[in-house]
């Protein structure tokens, strides 16, 4: 009985044979059911291991030991702008199996999560190092949808301000900047994925989400803030 959600991997005198949901009778001793594998959609979260993790993550299971400690901010991508910055993005990719045949013969299916998240971190981190610090804070209309245009602004816009004074017009320009550069990302992102993975491996790359941006170091975060208080 396959269930919906997921399909039947089983092999027909050698050969893949995938089961749709449903009930199916398997009276032949060379038809031989092998597991059961879901094709229901997926969420990775995209971040940087630190190196304890990455050396405990190649060893086998009953060698692995859990006394690694992640660094602070452990849920950002690091990455490095055009300029040189570092930046951390919080981002999670969705997919799927839409093609069991193709994924099954492609890889190791086991394997697949992991071949989703190096293949959109590497994707992720070059296209924030094509990007310079201040084109993440400038704009222009988001999508062809959008009703209004946001006024270009500068590299501050990523700093916070909780200056009282600070107009809410001014603070809607800032979270539209962001806003943009994800919009941008993400179509930029999708557009190198989605197609020639359906292509290869049979597996849909459905969504990025990228939730918020953080300049990692403090100094010059702080130095950006500082100059986000003087400008309001």
């Amino acid at each position: 009985q396959i269930y919906t959600g997921e399909v039947g991997i089983t092999y027909d005198q050698g050969h893949l044979k995938v089961l749709d949901n449903g009930r199916h009778i398997i009276d032949s001793s060379t038809h031989v059911f092998e597991r059961f594998l879901s094709t229901k959609q997926r969420s990775i979260r995209l971040i940087t291991y630190g190196a304890n993790h990455k050396i405990n993550s190649r060893k086998p299971s009953h060698k692995k030991t859990h006394d690694f400690t992640l660094e602070d901010d452990a849920d950002f991508l690091i990455c490095e702008t055009k300029d040189l910055v570092k930046v951390g993005v919080r981002a999670d990719v969705f997919y799927s199996i839409v093609d069991p045949n193709k994924c099954i013969q492609t890889l190791n299916t086991d394997e697949l999560e992991d071949l989703v998240r190096e293949t959109a971190v590497s994707t992720l981190t070059n296209i924030i190092r094509s990007t310079a610090l201040n084109q993440i804070a400038q704009s222009r209309q988001i999508s062809a949808s959008s009703q209004s245009d946001v006024i270009a602004t500068d590299v501050t816009a990523v700093g916070v301000s909780d200056d009282a004074d600070a107009d809410d017009d001014d603070l809607d320009q800032r979270a539209a900047a962001v806003s943009y550069f994800f919009d941008r990302a993400h179509d930029e992102f999708m557009s190198k994925l989605h197609e020639d993975f359906v292509t290869r491996y049979g597996v849909d790359i459905a969504n990025i989400r990228m939730e918020s941006f953080k300049i990692m170091d403090t100094e010059l975060a702080n130095e950006i803030a500082q100059n986000c208080l003087t400008t309001a």
